[in-house]
């Protein structure tokens, strides 16, 4: 019985280390500037806005860029949100509705 115990709480150490280096990860990602790249293509791609608290769309060029991009809304406020899950699909349907309109060609 004590072995069990200890191996319980070896478990949950190692739980709770893998969730703050985890942590630690979005963090630094999160927090990275928006980067289109270098090339020229045109792929709408959400990023996290660290200064507003949420996901906003931009338009990556392609190649380069840093990891703060996510193919989904709810991709990129699942890493870096910190909202619970069932409250992203609700805010990214908003979202998403706002990008829509803002990625519209006018002319």
């Amino acid at each position: 019985m004590k072995s069990f115990t200890r191996l319980q709480s070896c478990l949950l150490l190692l739980l709770f280390c893998l969730s703050v280096s985890q942590g630690r990860l979005r963090n630094k990602v999160c927090r990275l500037p928006k980067e289109t790249g270098v090339c020229r293509a045109y792929f709408p791609m959400w990023y996290f806005n660290w200064s507003k608290g949420g996901c906003r769309v931009f338009i990556y060029g392609g190649c380069g860029g840093n990891m703060n991009k996510f193919g989904t809304c709810e991709k990129c406020m699942r890493a870096c949100s910190g909202k619970p899950w069932w409250s992203i699909k609700r805010i990214c349907q908003r979202l998403e509705k706002q990008a829509s309109a803002n990625l519209r060609p006018r002319g």
